[in-house]
């Protein structure tokens, strides 16, 4: 598990289900962690399998559909959001 850096510690509930993750889930799951989303782990309570592999298939149609992946999805999401409140318009000019 040493993926992690010291800023970016794995939360406890999903370091506990490390060995049963797919390596694509460990790399999902380490995105999601590098893109400051360790809070999507924080209530895991020992979840269902099946209910571990929707989740990291809802996270891999995130990454493979939306325009640059999951890195450019949360940027947009906190840009909207500075904007929004700072009382920036997003549809100003349309």
């Amino acid at each position: 598990l040493g993926w992690m850096s010291p800023s970016k510690k794995m939360p406890e509930a999903l370091s506990a289900l490390q060995p049963k993750l797919s390596e694509r889930q460990r790399q999902l799951s380490k995105l999601l962690i590098d893109n400051g989303q360790h809070h999507l782990f924080s209530q895991w309570s020992d979840p269902a399998p099946a209910d571990v592999d929707r989740f990291f298939g809802k996270v891999e149609q995130l990454e493979t559909s939306y325009p640059g992946g999951l890195k450019a999805y949360v940027g947009n999401a906190k840009q909207l959001l500075a904007d929004s409140k700072a009382g920036v318009n997003p549809l100003e000019g349309w």
